[in-house]
């Protein structure tokens, strides 16, 4: 019954917010169509964003408030550490959760389940990417290892998908959280060795974020987006300036130097 009344739920609250986008549309686009799909374009956007809110909520709800800065400390160590010492610790840290272990090549290898798994420490500061985790399974399946765990600091959606495409061996990823988690469950820490100043935004950071060359197809779609929309508004105008705007903006980043300066970082972040 309580699954019911989830999904009862579920439906109700979204059939509502799609009600509302088509009303809303409904003073602004004559064409019934178009404001049936734009309304559900709205609830899906909605939908995805409200999960990823929950989600972030949830695993910050976990955590105290020192417990995040303490896990920030630590993750930052794991990545300033070398291979080698990444890999001695979360080998004792295994010990401790009564497994059998033993370091081989670039991971750590114990028996779980009556299986044998291996886990791979992988701390990088952009995260993990496909070619990743293709190295470490093939590794791992040198070693006919089908039970592959990878620790890293994050990894992004098109990496998760590709993991699930993996039918051969059973991959899981564990990012930060619960890479902490395990640490804190274990009363076991990364020793800090190496401190880091705190990252500040800066003004010059957020600018080359918002021009460098990477930002000409968002900009130029969304000037194609605002043009096609100005066809079915009474506000035509407004859409035509904002469409100019970011077809400006798009010829910026990509032909603008200063911020497309190949010495510096893609990142809003300075020291």
């Amino acid at each position: 019954m309580r699954k019911l009344a989830k999904g009862i739920d579920f439906l109700v609250i979204r059939a509502i917010v799609f009600f509302i986008f088509y009303i809303w549309l409904m003073f602004y686009i004559k064409n019934t169509l178009i404001c049936l799909l734009l309304a559900l374009t709205g609830t899906i956007l909605t939908h995805i964003i409200i999960s990823i809110v929950k989600k972030s909520k949830l695993e910050k709800a976990k955590l105290t408030k020192e417990d995040n800065k303490l896990k920030q400390k630590c993750i930052n160590q794991l990545i300033l550490n070398s291979k080698e010492e990444n890999l001695k610790f979360f080998y004792k840290l295994i010990l401790k959760l009564n497994a059998t272990a033993v370091i081989k090549n670039d991971g750590i290898v114990f028996k779980h389940n009556n299986k044998y798994t291996i886990c791979y420490p992988l701390f990088k500061i952009d995260g993990i990417s496909k070619s990743d985790v293709i190295r470490l399974y093939v590794s791992a399946k040198e070693q006919e290892i089908s039970n592959v765990i990878i620790l890293a600091n994050k990894y992004n959606m098109d990496t998760q998908s590709f993991v699930k495409t993996i039918k051969n061996a059973d991959i899981k990823l564990l990012a930060e959280s619960n890479v902490f988690m395990l640490m804190k469950d274990n009363a076991t820490f990364v020793q800090l060795t190496d401190a880091l100043e705190e990252e500040k935004i800066s003004f010059k950071g957020i600018l080359k974020n918002a021009f460098n060359k990477k930002r000409f197809m968002p900009y130029f779609f969304c000037g194609i987006i605002l043009i096609l929309s100005s066809l079915f508004s009474p506000y035509k105008i407004y859409y035509i300036i904002l469409a100019s705007i970011a077809f400006i903006f798009s010829i910026f980043c990509r032909f603008n130097k200063f911020y497309n300066d190949e010495k510096h970082e893609d990142n809003i972040f300075s020291l």
